[in-house]
């Protein structure tokens, strides 16, 4: 792994960075929790689509040209293959000349956006619910803290909590998208009918698809494959510590957190209503 991780400064996101790919056409953003998102970008990678600097991964080191658009990843025991399962150390890629996503955490005012815009979310109960969850298990925070303790605390030093932070993105992006040019796609519809759902953003993108592309796609970028890989690095001891959890649709119907959904209710009951998502109250 590159001893920096991420760099989110708007000049290294400007541009892919790799030869062949002098912009990038179209932006998808999700906010810095675990909402699924991998999902969308495992699929595009699937059918072709290079995904670069994903999330502000420092991984332009890893590629290398080999002319045209050919590519040969490098980097024995990824921990980006846990949410990207092609990314396979030796694996070849001849990738094609667009779309070319750049999948983001920044704010819309914080880069130069494209003209095309897909916002991926998740039910707010539930991403937050994760989050807490991932902390935990990989050691963020104690085992003992309450889902509602750790979306009270701050993100980082200095920085606003995590209920604020992920209200205040949503609102912001929502806000940025382009009704009727823009699009919005739903961690739940994903995982409820995931075929469905890709085609939706491929027609978006006037990107044709056969049936049989398509399936396949779905399936490389499914669930059991990205958990089995994030257990088989764990196992190698390439990472420490797992961090995906079950991927349930709407879990907060089984495991209710009333008082997080009480912390959360001013803020994002409009942001539900325009998501398309049941109130704080609808579990209480």
């Amino acid at each position: 792994m590159n001893a920096k991780l991420f760099d989110a400064d708007p000049a290294y996101v400007a541009v892919p960075g790799q030869p062949g790919y002098p912009r990038w056409t179209l932006d998808v953003a999700s906010p810095e929790l675990p909402c699924g998102v991998g999902w969308l970008a495992a699929a595009l990678m699937a059918l072709g689509m290079p995904v670069f600097k994903p999330w502000a991964i420092v991984d332009t080191p890893n590629w290398i040209a080999l002319g045209g658009r050919c590519f040969e990843y490098r980097c024995d025991g990824s921990g980006w293959s846990r949410l990207l399962p092609e990314l396979v150390d030796g694996r070849r890629f001849e990738f094609l000349p667009e779309p070319v996503p750049r999948f983001t955490h920044a704010l819309p005012n914080a880069i130069a956006l494209t003209n095309r815009r897909v916002l991926f979310v998740r039910d707010p109960r539930d991403a937050l619910a994760s989050a807490a969850a991932r902390a935990r298990r990989t050691g963020q925070v104690p085992a003992g803290r309450s889902t509602v303790e750790f979306a009270q605390s701050p993100r980082a030093p200095g920085h606003a909590d995590w209920i604020s932070y992920f209200a205040d993105f949503l609102r912001r992006w929502l806000d940025a998208l382009e009704p009727g040019r823009d699009l919005i796609v739903r961690f739940e519809d994903a995982k409820r009918a995931p075929e469905q759902a890709l085609q939706r953003v491929l027609d978006w993108l006037a990107f044709p698809c056969s049936p049989a592309s398509l399936t396949a796609a779905c399936a490389a970028a499914g669930h059991d494959r990205v958990v089995e890989r994030d257990r088989a690095l764990v196992a190698a001891g390439a990472v420490p510590t797992p961090i995906l959890g079950p991927g349930i649709a709407y879990a907060w119907r089984r495991h209710p957190e009333p008082e997080l959904w009480a912390a959360m209710t001013a803020r994002f009951d409009p942001i539900c209503r325009r998501l398309g998502y049941a109130p704080m109250a609808a579990g209480r």
